[in-house]
């Protein structure tokens, strides 16, 4: 597996076809299905800290018909390859167990402004890991005669810093 990870690492991060999880899972033979395979950019503060440059899409939202939290959530895993400068640095498993219920709580909020027809009104400030973000368009909405924006279920950069934080990447500089 490690000659496996050692190809990935030289992979043209430029022209890899999406879905990651496909491909990836296949060079390194992964049949787990609780895993997502996440492959994230980070930059460099100047004090050396790392910090995502982008969230993680998920889903996008249906408003007329939403995807269920257990759809949305089948893993359990996160397999990030984090690159710089397109070149991927680190490898490395997170373990979404304990924050599960955050994401849920998060979800349910997002699910309960559809239902209550406010689906205009929704804010991804509003919830703490799992974010509806914005993104071209409007659809109909239930419960309301208001379009409201496209969005994405997306894990929010500040869910991303969390796990970068976690990892025990800090300032290299002091």
């Amino acid at each position: 597996m490690y000659k496996q990870v050692e190809n990935l690492i030289n992979l043209d991060l430029k022209n890899l076809n999406k879905p990651y999880d496909k491909t990836i899972k296949n060079q390194l033979n992964i049949s787990d299905s609780n895993v997502k395979i996440a492959i994230l950019e980070y930059g460099i503060k100047g004090c050396g800290k790392r910090f995502p440059k982008s969230k993680l899409f998920l889903a996008d939202i249906n408003y007329m018909d939403l995807i269920s939290f257990y759809d949305l959530i089948v893993f359990n895993k996160l397999l990030i390859f984090w690159y710089f400068n397109n070149i991927i640095t680190d490898i490395e498993i997170y373990h979404l167990d304990d924050d599960l219920d955050i994401l849920k709580q998060d979800y349910d909020y997002i699910k309960n402004m559809i239902d209550c027809g406010n689906a205009h009104l929704i804010s991804e400030g509003d919830t703490k890991y799992l974010g509806a973000a914005l993104r071209e368009g409007k659809s109909e909405s239930p419960n309301n005669n208001r379009l409201a924006r496209n969005r994405r279920f997306v894990f929010k950069k500040k869910y991303l810093q969390e796990i970068i934080n976690e990892l025990g990447y800090s300032c290299i500089i002091s």
